[in-house]
């Protein structure tokens, strides 16, 4: 029986979901959730485009490892949890830096008299140069750990109910 894939906001807690483990090698499961669009409980979801992307780009499930899990088994749900302090640092990596680059660089090509032009291809330099360095940083270790869900318990027989996992089965 299939549980609800949608990402709920509880509280502090964060964005919790559901994965399934798809794998298990060397003592680490891997689970993978299916990725889904906030636009589907949107108020505007009639007129979002998101939706429409996310069929033409493909949804494919996001995978991360765990050890966390005692004794798991390939087919086994589980509750997953982001904090919401990762979520908001993810996001201010994801969308501050690459527009902290462009301002910072259109205001120092104003400052250094390039005229409105300069400005542009400086703070579109800037925009990239931020998007990069986003990039680089979501891509470090650190970062891609603060990035994996925290598993919160097994889900009972197709309820949607969980359990502590640490220690089960």
């Amino acid at each position: 029986m299939q549980l609800p894939m949608e990402p709920t906001m509880t509280g502090d807690q964060g964005a919790t979901a559901y994965a399934r483990i798809i794998a298990f090698e060397n003592g680490r499961a891997t689970l993978a959730a299916e990725r889904k669009t906030a636009c589907q409980s949107c108020a505007a979801a009639k007129g979002c485009s998101v939706p429409a992307l996310a069929r033409a780009l493909g949804e494919k499930p996001l995978t991360f490892e765990t050890d966390e899990i005692a004794a798991p088994r390939v087919g086994d749900w589980y509750q997953i949890v982001l904090p919401q302090s990762a979520i908001l640092k993810l996001a201010a990596i994801a969308y501050l830096l690459p527009l902290a680059g462009l301002i910072t660089m259109a205001l120092a090509a104003t400052m250094a008299g390039a005229g409105d032009g300069g400005a542009v291809i400086a703070g579109l330099a800037g925009l990239f140069a931020g998007h990069r360095s986003a990039s680089l940083i979501a891509a470090s270790p650190r970062i891609s750990r603060l990035a994996n869900p925290v598993v919160t318990g097994k889900s009972n027989a197709g309820t949607g109910e969980t359990a502590a996992c640490i220690g089960m089965d």
